[in-house]
């Protein structure tokens, strides 16, 4: 797995792009503005983030009673750390993607809800809908940020089927059947101008070959390869192309 992964990385650093090779309007203002930029805010930690924080970490004792000492902020931070959740970088970025493109409702899908969902309640006057078999998270700290926990492909199903349409949908799942079942279901869902992200598509042959087969679909329009995460982007005003980009 580790040779796989470190295969796909050279290949991705010798033909990723940057600004001097674009052409399109679109993707040169897009590359500017979002992939190549100096400075991404770092999200505060708000109290009802705290909070969260560290209602997850509790759950991560097993059963155990943890001590006061053992729930400071610091043990909170050094064990979110370690544990599989999307990096800052990351993080930041899908919540720059949220701005960028102006997004108001966001469905975000993962076999754990993770805080990368609640990253995303950040943005004001943007609805977040997060999909998962496991969480820890409690929606009533934000008014902006509701949580369906079960099997992913049931709960969303029958969401979709009184739901409107999406202008962001964020996957951090890992098997090719999950990733094609979810991203038929969204199809219908998605908005005119809209984007579909998913998350690590190099971690694993399945999710990769998944990845292949969707960016080649003809209802995408345009995708870029951040090796991290790979965005579908519908567009009809952009014609068919693929991009490699380094996200700075």
């Amino acid at each position: 797995m580790i040779n796989f992964r470190l295969s796909k990385y050279l290949h991705h650093w010798l033909y990723r792009v940057n600004e001097h090779s674009l052409h399109s309007p679109f993707f040169y203002d897009f590359y500017i503005k979002i992939i190549a930029k100096k400075y991404r805010k770092v999200i505060p930690i708000s109290e009802e983030m705290k909070i969260l924080l560290k209602d997850s970490i509790v759950s991560g004792f097993h059963g155990e009673q943890p001590s006061e000492e053992r729930l400071s902020i610091k043990t909170i931070i050094n064990k979110i750390v370690k544990t599989k959740i999307a990096s800052d970088k990351l993080a930041t970025f899908y919540l720059d993607l949220l701005h960028y493109f102006d997004v108001q409702k966001v469905i975000y899908i993962s076999t754990n809800i993770n805080h990368t969902a609640v990253y995303l309640a950040n943005k004001e006057n943007c609805k977040v809908f997060a999909f998962g078999e496991n969480t820890t998270l409690s929606e009533e700290r934000f008014n902006n940020f509701s949580f369906f926990k079960g099997k992913i492909i049931s709960s969303l199903s029958h969401f979709l089927e009184t739901s409107s349409k999406y202008e962001m949908i964020v996957m951090d799942v890992e098997g090719y059947g999950e990733i094609m079942n979810c991203f038929e279901l969204l199809l219908r869902k998605m908005a005119p101008k809209s984007i579909f992200v998913i998350s690590d598509i190099h971690r694993s042959e399945e999710v990769e070959k998944a990845w292949m087969e969707l960016k080649e679909n003809p209802v995408v329009n345009a995708s870029v390869d951040l090796f991290y995460c790979g965005i579908l982007i519908f567009n009809q005003d952009l014609r068919k192309q693929h991009y490699l980009f380094a996200l700075t």
